[in-house]
């Protein structure tokens, strides 16, 4: 079966978006390494939308956040070409994102 890329893009939308909603309804779980984990998925989440939102051209919607550690955001893209074109909106994305409290470093490695 083949699909186009707007099937395909819609679907990964529905199953991002049925993802997301059992995230906030197990967050109040007793066990702290399963919250830890949910906390830190939904924070990825958050990210994600900011990062669609900040970005022209759906741009944002081919970046996946990767990790968080240290004020270091990594963020997964498919090309060199769209790595290079978000690199150079490093300063807007960081400045979006520190406004919800989420501070990053702004170099572009």
């Amino acid at each position: 079966m083949f699909i186009t890329h707007r099937q395909l893009h819609k679907k990964r939308k529905s199953i991002q978006s049925s993802f997301v909603s059992p995230l906030n309804s197990l967050r109040n779980t007793s066990q702290p390494s399963i919250h830890a984990t949910l906390v830190k998925a939904s924070l990825f989440v958050d990210i994600e939308e900011s990062i669609k939102t900040s970005l022209s051209n759906h741009l944002g919607d081919y970046c996946k956040v990767v990790e968080l550690n240290d004020a270091q955001l990594t963020v997964s893209v498919p090309n060199a070409a769209l790595a290079t074109k978000i690199r150079q909106m490093i300063p807007s994305l960081a400045e979006e994102l520190s406004q919800k409290n989420v501070i990053i470093k702004k170099n572009n490695h």
